[in-house]
């Protein structure tokens, strides 16, 4: 009984985590660079702030999401899942905009079970509404169960703009998971009630 416990539990768990997706902005439509207003949803994902919009290079893909923090606007740029579902973060592409050559970013992970992880980029890579260079950024395991992320800029530093591109999340359909392990402990207990009458 114990080992079909043990099956039901991994039915119910390793058929629940679904696969990366990437948002890529490319079913958007562009309003240009710090133009935007938001939020922006893309893959069942939303990505919000203040000011946020779609731009691309001149005449060219990719899409990218613009948007502006620090001194332009007080609120970080927030991901989240659009059902509230928790998710990993695994990376995403990174430029600043403009004049910026170097820029610190603070990448924030609220944890869905409580507390949080964070860690400070540094981008180098600047992009212009002509020709674009992004930075890839990897995030590890501990970036896991999330219920939402924020990028931000301390605004003691002035204005900074950026475009950020290929965010690969995957999230967990909780309600396919509780389904499963529902009818695994369903199908158990019809099993142990048909061994009680065999006896």
């Amino acid at each position: 009984m114990g080992q079909l416990l043990l099956l039901a539990f991994f039915l119910g768990t390793s058929t629940a985590n679904a696969a990366a997706v990437v948002l890529d902005f490319e079913s958007q439509s562009v309003d240009g660079w710090n133009s935007g207003t938001g939020p922006i949803t893309d893959n069942g994902f939303i990505l919000a702030t203040e000011n946020i919009g779609i731009a691309e290079w001149i005449g060219e893909s990719p899409k990218v999401a613009n948007f502006c923090t620090g001194y332009c606007s007080l609120s970080p740029l927030l991901i989240s899942e659009a059902d509230g579902n928790a998710f990993d973060l695994h990376s995403f592409d990174m430029a600043a905009y403009g004049l910026l050559v170097v820029s610190d970013f603070t990448i924030t992970g609220q944890l869905a079970g409580g507390g949080f992880v964070e860690t400070a980029i540094n981008l180098t890579a600047t992009v212009s509404d002509a020709t674009g260079a992004m930075q890839s950024f990897v995030f590890d395991d501990s970036w896991s169960n999330l219920s939402s992320v924020s990028i931000s800029y301390d605004a003691s530093f002035g204005f900074s703009s950026a475009a950020i591109d290929n965010i690969s999340v995957s999230t967990v359909p909780v309600p396919a998971a509780v389904w499963l392990f529902g009818s695994a402990l369903a199908g158990l207990g019809w099993m142990r009630q048909k061994n009680a009458h065999l006896r």
